[in-house]
């Protein structure tokens, strides 16, 4: 059996708020790209363990982890990369559950848990 983690959860929650996005604007569904990749737990993990951030910064990066391990990493070059990180890190804070499952996986994430 597959063991769901909160990184999971939020991503699953991001997708969701792209598609959402995307049906709106009539683009189609998004795709997560083929091929393996590392997983995204690690690299987050690393990241937000290699230097104290703030919590803000944190959280942007796990949001653009989680967005460039579901879109690919041509999304990361893409210059309007950073204001897809802002908006979805605004949709997950003003969403009382959103915020709750990204508090949890942060924690789980830097080992505070």
């Amino acid at each position: 059996m597959t063991r769901v983690t909160n990184a999971d959860q939020v991503l699953a929650l991001l997708r969701n708020h792209l598609d959402r996005a995307q049906r709106r604007r009539g683009a189609g569904q998004a795709s997560t790209p083929p091929g393996p990749r590392e997983d995204a737990t690690a690299r987050i993990q690393g990241v937000v363990q290699a230097a104290p951030l703030p919590q803000n910064e944190i959280e942007r990066a796990v949001i653009a982890g989680l967005l460039v391990d579901a879109f690919g990493d041509a999304i990361a070059n893409d210059a309007r990369f950073q204001a897809i990180v802002t908006e979805v890190q605004r949709i997950v804070s003003a969403d009382k559950d959103g915020r709750a499952l990204l508090t949890r996986a942060i924690a789980k994430l830097t080992g505070a848990v």
